[in-house]
């Protein structure tokens, strides 16, 4: 493919992006939205995960009659 085609395919692919997103936006199927990308250290949450590695039981082998 020559510098040209591809440049004209780039255009072309740029443009179907463009108006299918105006016509998603249009239709009300999708919306715009910024996102905010820029992390500081000072909104750092920390959070504390538990595990419980309990087994029931009839798997530990205590398998009692009724």
């Amino acid at each position: 493919m020559s510098l040209a085609a591809s440049k004209r395919a780039s255009e072309l692919d740029k443009d179907l992006n463009a108006w299918e997103e105006n016509r998603l936006l249009t239709s009300g199927v999708a919306r715009l939205k910024e996102i905010n990308l820029d992390f500081d250290g000072e909104e750092e949450n920390r959070v504390l995960l538990l595990v419980h590695d309990s087994k029931p039981p009839f798997l530990e082998g205590k398998v009692g009659v009724l």
